[in-house]
Protein backbone atom coordinates (compact mmCIF):
# COMPACT_ATOMS: atom_id res chain seq x y z
CA UNK A 1 0.00 0.00 0.00
CA UNK A 2 2.85 2.66 1.22
CA UNK A 3 4.71 1.74 -2.23
CA UNK A 4 2.05 2.06 -4.64
CA UNK A 5 1.14 5.48 -2.72
CA UNK A 6 4.58 6.44 -2.96
CA UNK A 7 4.73 5.79 -6.81
CA UNK A 8 1.15 7.31 -7.13
CA UNK A 9 2.75 10.35 -5.71
CA UNK A 10 5.81 10.79 -7.76
CA UNK A 11 3.81 11.06 -10.72
CA UNK A 12 1.91 13.88 -9.50
CA UNK A 13 4.74 15.61 -8.45
CA UNK A 14 6.45 15.22 -12.10
CA UNK A 15 3.54 17.48 -12.93
CA UNK A 16 5.92 19.95 -12.30
CA UNK A 17 7.72 19.82 -14.86
CA UNK A 18 4.85 21.48 -17.00
CA UNK A 19 3.27 23.96 -14.00
CA UNK A 20 6.86 25.46 -13.63
CA UNK A 21 7.79 26.37 -16.63
CA UNK A 22 10.65 28.90 -16.58
CA UNK A 23 9.50 32.35 -17.51
CA UNK A 24 11.06 33.92 -20.30
CA UNK A 25 14.38 35.10 -19.62
CA UNK A 26 15.87 39.46 -19.15
CA UNK A 27 18.43 39.71 -21.51
CA UNK A 28 20.32 41.65 -18.59
CA UNK A 29 20.08 44.53 -15.88
CA UNK A 30 18.84 46.87 -18.29
CA UNK A 31 16.03 45.15 -19.48
CA UNK A 32 14.02 45.42 -16.11
CA UNK A 33 12.61 48.54 -14.67
CA UNK A 34 12.08 48.03 -11.17
CA UNK A 35 13.39 46.74 -7.92
CA UNK A 36 12.61 44.05 -6.11
CA UNK A 37 14.10 44.83 -2.95
CA UNK A 38 15.22 48.43 -1.44
CA UNK A 39 18.83 48.94 -0.45
CA UNK A 40 19.63 49.87 3.28
CA UNK A 41 20.06 53.67 2.65
CA UNK A 42 16.86 53.65 0.78
CA UNK A 43 17.60 53.88 -2.56
CA UNK A 44 19.45 56.37 -5.13
CA UNK A 45 22.26 56.02 -7.15
CA UNK A 46 23.47 52.18 -6.82
CA UNK A 47 26.69 52.66 -8.65
CA UNK A 48 28.73 49.70 -8.87
CA UNK A 49 27.33 46.10 -9.32
CA UNK A 50 28.97 44.04 -6.87
CA UNK A 51 27.36 40.61 -8.34
CA UNK A 52 25.30 39.81 -11.64
CA UNK A 53 23.87 36.53 -11.44
CA UNK A 54 21.71 35.91 -14.68
CA UNK A 55 19.15 35.31 -14.91
CA UNK A 56 17.68 35.85 -11.48
CA UNK A 57 19.49 39.17 -9.56
CA UNK A 58 21.80 41.98 -9.43
CA UNK A 59 23.54 42.97 -5.89
CA UNK A 60 24.72 46.17 -6.30
CA UNK A 61 27.81 47.12 -3.61
CA UNK A 62 25.18 49.99 -2.32
CA UNK A 63 23.59 46.65 -0.77
CA UNK A 64 20.75 46.38 -2.69
CA UNK A 65 19.21 43.76 -4.32
CA UNK A 66 17.45 43.90 -7.67
CA UNK A 67 15.65 40.84 -8.98
CA UNK A 68 14.40 40.01 -12.28
CA UNK A 69 11.63 36.93 -11.70
CA UNK A 70 10.55 34.77 -8.64
CA UNK A 71 8.79 38.34 -6.70
CA UNK A 72 5.23 37.65 -7.52
CA UNK A 73 2.87 36.54 -4.93
CA UNK A 74 -0.47 35.53 -4.31
CA UNK A 75 -2.93 35.45 -1.28
CA UNK A 76 -3.91 32.29 0.60
CA UNK A 77 -7.43 30.84 -0.56
CA UNK A 78 -9.81 27.98 -1.44
CA UNK A 79 -9.24 27.53 -4.92
CA UNK A 80 -12.11 27.41 -7.50
CA UNK A 81 -10.36 25.59 -9.68
CA UNK A 82 -9.88 22.38 -7.54
CA UNK A 83 -11.53 23.00 -4.10
CA UNK A 84 -8.09 22.96 -2.50
CA UNK A 85 -7.78 25.48 1.23
CA UNK A 86 -4.62 27.46 1.84
CA UNK A 87 -3.90 29.46 4.94
CA UNK A 88 -0.54 31.17 5.88
CA UNK A 89 1.08 30.11 9.16
CA UNK A 90 3.55 32.11 11.16
CA UNK A 91 6.14 29.36 12.69
CA UNK A 92 8.42 31.95 14.41
CA UNK A 93 7.51 35.60 14.34
CA UNK A 94 10.93 36.36 15.64
CA UNK A 95 12.41 34.80 12.65
CA UNK A 96 10.22 35.79 10.03
CA UNK A 97 9.40 31.96 9.14
CA UNK A 98 5.91 31.07 8.08
CA UNK A 99 4.31 28.34 5.95
CA UNK A 100 1.78 27.84 3.97
CA UNK A 101 -0.84 25.02 4.28
CA UNK A 102 -2.87 23.21 1.83
CA UNK A 103 -5.83 21.09 2.49
CA UNK A 104 -7.64 18.60 -0.14
CA UNK A 105 -10.84 19.91 -0.98
CA UNK A 106 -13.20 16.68 1.15
CA UNK A 107 -11.57 18.62 4.74
CA UNK A 108 -11.66 22.15 3.23
CA UNK A 109 -15.65 23.39 3.11
CA UNK A 110 -15.27 25.74 5.47
CA UNK A 111 -10.94 26.58 5.39
CA UNK A 112 -10.74 25.71 8.58
CA UNK A 113 -10.51 21.90 8.37
CA UNK A 114 -13.07 20.89 10.89
CA UNK A 115 -15.69 20.12 8.20
CA UNK A 116 -15.33 16.35 7.65
CA UNK A 117 -13.43 15.78 11.10
CA UNK A 118 -11.16 12.33 10.26
CA UNK A 119 -9.57 12.47 13.68
CA UNK A 120 -8.39 8.84 14.94
CA UNK A 121 -10.63 10.05 18.14
CA UNK A 122 -7.39 9.33 21.06
CA UNK A 123 -6.02 13.20 20.03
CA UNK A 124 -2.34 12.35 19.46
CA UNK A 125 -2.12 9.15 17.31
CA UNK A 126 -2.61 7.87 13.80
CA UNK A 127 -5.64 7.56 12.78
CA UNK A 128 -6.45 5.23 9.15
CA UNK A 129 -8.16 8.09 7.59
CA UNK A 130 -5.35 11.09 8.63
CA UNK A 131 -3.93 12.12 5.14
CA UNK A 132 -0.14 11.82 4.31
CA UNK A 133 2.08 14.49 5.23
CA UNK A 134 4.34 16.32 2.14
CA UNK A 135 6.97 19.45 3.30
CA UNK A 136 7.75 21.27 0.43
CA UNK A 137 10.81 23.49 -0.63
CA UNK A 138 10.41 25.85 -3.27
CA UNK A 139 12.82 26.02 -6.16
CA UNK A 140 14.66 29.69 -6.88
CA UNK A 141 18.50 28.90 -7.06
CA UNK A 142 18.26 30.13 -3.43
CA UNK A 143 18.10 33.34 -4.24
CA UNK A 144 14.37 33.93 -5.83
CA UNK A 145 10.78 32.44 -5.60
CA UNK A 146 8.53 32.09 -2.69
CA UNK A 147 6.36 29.54 -1.55
CA UNK A 148 3.37 32.20 -2.34
CA UNK A 149 4.68 32.38 -5.49
CA UNK A 150 1.30 31.80 -8.25
CA UNK A 151 3.73 29.20 -9.79
CA UNK A 152 4.15 27.02 -7.10
CA UNK A 153 0.40 28.03 -5.62
CA UNK A 154 -1.16 26.41 -8.71
CA UNK A 155 1.25 23.47 -8.51
CA UNK A 156 0.42 22.70 -4.83
CA UNK A 157 -3.02 23.36 -5.32
CA UNK A 158 -2.97 20.83 -8.24
CA UNK A 159 -1.26 18.19 -6.57
CA UNK A 160 -3.08 18.32 -3.33
CA UNK A 161 -6.09 17.97 -5.45
CA UNK A 162 -5.16 14.81 -7.25
CA UNK A 163 -2.72 13.38 -4.08
CA UNK A 164 -4.94 13.77 -0.91
CA UNK A 165 -1.62 14.95 1.00
CA UNK A 166 -1.98 17.74 3.34
CA UNK A 167 1.07 20.00 2.04
CA UNK A 168 2.96 22.55 4.39
CA UNK A 169 5.59 24.58 1.23
CA UNK A 170 8.04 26.24 3.46
CA UNK A 171 9.08 30.10 2.81
CA UNK A 172 12.64 30.20 4.10
CA UNK A 173 14.71 33.40 3.65
CA UNK A 174 16.49 33.90 0.67
CA UNK A 175 20.18 34.43 -0.58
CA UNK A 176 21.97 37.18 -0.62
CA UNK A 177 20.02 39.01 1.94
CA UNK A 178 20.13 35.78 4.30
CA UNK A 179 23.01 33.94 3.46
CA UNK A 180 23.35 29.95 3.55
CA UNK A 181 23.18 27.99 5.71
CA UNK A 182 19.86 30.21 6.80
CA UNK A 183 17.63 28.32 4.04
CA UNK A 184 18.66 25.32 5.22
CA UNK A 185 18.38 26.18 8.96
CA UNK A 186 14.62 27.43 7.89
CA UNK A 187 14.26 24.17 6.30
CA UNK A 188 14.98 22.27 9.15
CA UNK A 189 12.74 24.23 11.44
CA UNK A 190 9.57 24.32 9.83
CA UNK A 191 9.85 20.13 9.07
CA UNK A 192 10.07 19.92 13.34
CA UNK A 193 7.46 22.35 13.54
CA UNK A 194 5.20 20.54 11.34
CA UNK A 195 6.09 16.88 12.88
CA UNK A 196 5.31 18.22 16.39
CA UNK A 197 1.81 19.80 15.50
CA UNK A 198 0.92 17.12 13.49
CA UNK A 199 1.97 14.30 16.33
CA UNK A 200 -0.04 16.57 19.45
CA UNK A 201 -3.36 15.30 18.35
CA UNK A 202 -6.67 17.26 18.25
CA UNK A 203 -7.15 19.73 20.88
CA UNK A 204 -3.87 20.74 22.00
CA UNK A 205 -3.64 24.05 23.14
CA UNK A 206 -1.28 25.98 20.64
CA UNK A 207 -0.94 23.62 17.29
CA UNK A 208 -2.33 24.50 14.37
CA UNK A 209 -5.64 22.67 13.34
CA UNK A 210 -4.95 21.32 10.33
CA UNK A 211 -1.70 19.73 10.96
CA UNK A 212 -2.83 18.21 14.47
CA UNK A 213 -6.53 17.15 12.99
CA UNK A 214 -5.57 15.75 9.93
CA UNK A 215 -1.68 14.60 9.21
CA UNK A 216 -0.04 11.77 9.42
CA UNK A 217 3.63 12.03 11.43
CA UNK A 218 3.99 8.72 9.88
CA UNK A 219 3.09 9.39 6.43
CA UNK A 220 6.01 11.88 6.15
CA UNK A 221 7.33 12.69 2.71
CA UNK A 222 9.65 15.60 1.29
CA UNK A 223 9.80 17.27 -1.88
CA UNK A 224 11.00 20.43 -3.55
CA UNK A 225 12.33 21.41 -7.18
CA UNK A 226 16.04 22.98 -7.91
CA UNK A 227 16.80 24.78 -4.81
CA UNK A 228 13.93 23.33 -3.22
CA UNK A 229 15.57 19.33 -4.50
CA UNK A 230 18.68 20.65 -2.47
CA UNK A 231 17.07 21.69 0.56
CA UNK A 232 15.39 18.47 0.68
CA UNK A 233 17.91 16.48 0.53
CA UNK A 234 20.24 18.40 3.22
CA UNK A 235 16.99 17.92 5.69
CA UNK A 236 16.39 14.01 4.78
CA UNK A 237 20.46 13.19 5.34
CA UNK A 238 20.16 15.79 8.48
CA UNK A 239 17.28 14.00 9.87
CA UNK A 240 19.32 10.67 9.37
CA UNK A 241 21.76 12.14 11.85
CA UNK A 242 19.66 13.94 14.27
CA UNK A 243 16.44 11.91 14.40
CA UNK A 244 12.85 13.69 14.81
CA UNK A 245 12.63 13.20 17.91
CA UNK A 246 10.32 11.00 19.93
CA UNK A 247 13.04 8.52 20.08
CA UNK A 248 12.63 7.50 16.24
CA UNK A 249 15.38 7.44 13.58
CA UNK A 250 14.61 9.61 10.64
CA UNK A 251 15.10 6.98 8.11
CA UNK A 252 11.79 5.30 9.89
CA UNK A 253 9.89 8.53 9.85
CA UNK A 254 10.59 9.64 6.39
CA UNK A 255 9.12 7.94 4.05
CA UNK A 256 9.95 9.04 0.84
CA UNK A 257 11.90 12.25 -0.95
CA UNK A 258 10.85 13.71 -4.09
CA UNK A 259 13.59 15.49 -5.77
CA UNK A 260 12.58 17.21 -8.97
CA UNK A 261 15.17 18.52 -10.74
CA UNK A 262 17.29 19.43 -8.02
CA UNK A 263 20.54 21.42 -7.88
CA UNK A 264 23.63 20.52 -7.00
CA UNK A 265 26.96 21.16 -7.67
CA UNK A 266 28.76 17.85 -7.48
CA UNK A 267 30.25 15.97 -5.74
CA UNK A 268 32.72 17.89 -4.11
CA UNK A 269 31.78 20.37 -1.12
CA UNK A 270 31.51 23.97 -2.69
CA UNK A 271 34.36 25.46 -1.78
CA UNK A 272 34.54 29.75 -0.56
CA UNK A 273 36.02 31.40 -3.80
CA UNK A 274 34.70 34.04 -6.13
CA UNK A 275 33.12 32.74 -8.84
CA UNK A 276 34.68 32.81 -12.61
CA UNK A 277 33.60 36.05 -14.73
CA UNK A 278 32.46 35.93 -17.93
CA UNK A 279 33.18 38.88 -20.44
CA UNK A 280 30.01 40.32 -19.88
CA UNK A 281 30.65 40.88 -16.42
CA UNK A 282 28.31 38.01 -14.92
CA UNK A 283 28.93 34.72 -13.74
CA UNK A 284 29.59 32.19 -15.56
CA UNK A 285 27.29 29.30 -14.89
CA UNK A 286 29.98 26.96 -13.37
CA UNK A 287 30.98 29.87 -11.45
CA UNK A 288 27.33 31.12 -10.70
CA UNK A 289 26.11 27.83 -9.65
CA UNK A 290 28.44 27.96 -6.36
CA UNK A 291 28.56 31.79 -6.16
CA UNK A 292 24.80 32.38 -5.76
CA UNK A 293 23.91 30.41 -3.20
CA UNK A 294 27.23 29.11 -1.23
CA UNK A 295 30.14 30.93 -1.87
CA UNK A 296 31.81 34.37 -2.41
CA UNK A 297 29.36 37.40 -2.05
CA UNK A 298 25.96 35.48 -1.75
CA UNK A 299 26.77 33.51 1.41
CA UNK A 300 28.72 33.64 4.71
Amino acid sequence: MAGSFSSALLLLLNLAGVLLAPPALPSGPASVGTSASASADGGGDDGEVDFFFFPFLVLYKSGRVQRFMGTDTVPASTDPATGVASRDVVVDAAAGLAVRLYLPPSLATNRTGTAGTDDDGGGGGSGSNRLPLLVFYHGGAFVTESAFSPTYHRYLNALVSRARVLVVSVEYHLAPEHRLPTAYDDAWAALRWALANARAGTGTTGTDPWLSRHADPARLFLAGDSAGGNIAHYVALHAGRRGLGDGGAAATTIRGLALLDPHFWGSAPCRRRPPTRTRGGGASARGASCAAAATGSMTR
